[in-house]
């Protein structure tokens, strides 16, 4: 025979043999006692003055005690919704307290290798976002002019991690077809604006 049914067997015998010894051993009296008292609560000071509550009455000093029901109101005191519909009210925006413009302004974002250069069909204006912080959907505006005194300028939405570089690319359409002289583009500006993570 297996070893381990040996074992359980012999454990459970020792059980069965502890509770039949246990009532056995009871007397009807003793069974009473024990049984607590169904919705009796009983109170008591203890030796250390402490106040005990409990559903036995363990102590010569019990007395029965019954609490007081707080904040409780039967389903008939309460009083009728008027209506499911909630109001709200929309203050004028002219009592809106509005953010002062140190807390409107937008986190600065330094730029490298910026230029614009005149391609076949469009003007490319690249660069680098090269400083700032992490901003998953970043506003990237660019402008150039060439050196005939015409100037575009476009956008771009880039992520920005926050670390490192990352380039951004405007393609804007162009007149010049590959034909004549190929215009001279300078970059005159480009900034970021985050618009949310």
């Amino acid at each position: 025979m297996n070893i381990s049914v040996i074992v359980f067997r012999y454990s459970f015998l020792i059980f069965l043999l502890c509770f039949i010894s246990f009532f056995i051993g009871l007397s009807p009296g003793l069974a009473e006692d024990i049984a607590p008292t169904a919705g009796q609560i009983y109170r008591w000071v203890d030796k250390n003055g402490h106040v005990v509550y409990s559903n036995r009455p363990s102590h010569s000093s019990a007395e029965t005690y019954t609490p007081k029901q707080i904040g409780y109101i039967g389903a008939s005191n309460l009083p009728a919704r008027e209506s499911s519909k909630s109001i709200i009210h929309i203050p004028n925006s002219s009592n809106i307290n509005r953010p002062s413009a140190a807390k409107q302004r937008q986190p600065e974002f330094k730029f490298s290798t910026t230029s614009a250069g005149q391609k076949h069909g469009y003007v490319l204006l690249t660069g680098r976002i090269s400083q700032g912080v992490a901003c998953e959907r970043l506003q990237v505006t660019a402008k150039a002019i060439s050196d005939t005194g015409r100037s575009v300028s476009g956008r771009d939405v880039v992520s920005y991690n926050g670390f490192g570089s990352t380039l951004y690319e405007i393609k804007k359409s162009s007149s010049w077809k590959g034909t004549g002289r190929r215009p001279q583009w300078d970059p005159v500006s480009t900034r970021a604006v985050c618009l949310g993570n």
